[in-house]
């Protein structure tokens, strides 16, 4: 199941893991955390952890990512917005 806000923006899922005939189906929630523009800043999941965090370039374009299982990385733009 997805929620989205008034622009169509996908902010919250409810995922079901076990089958509906189960009598105590385990489920999955995670929510987005949007900026103005609709830049994804960080991904929080059912634990209330955050896995996933993003800072953008004034472009728009993902400059930090930061996650739990890579890492951080980082991306440098030159000044025509392409990877260094």
């Amino acid at each position: 199941m997805i929620h989205t806000d008034t622009l169509g923006r996908c902010f919250y899922t409810i995922r079901y893991l076990s089958p509906v005939t189960d009598v105590t189906p385990s489920v999955f929630e995670e929510s987005q955390t949007l900026d103005i523009e609709g830049n994804r800043l960080y991904l929080t999941d059912g634990r209330v952890l955050v896995p996933l965090r993003y800072r953008y370039a004034q472009l728009q374009l993902p400059c930090f990512q930061e996650s739990v299982d890579s890492g951080k990385q980082y991306t440098l733009l030159d000044v025509s917005g392409q990877p260094y």
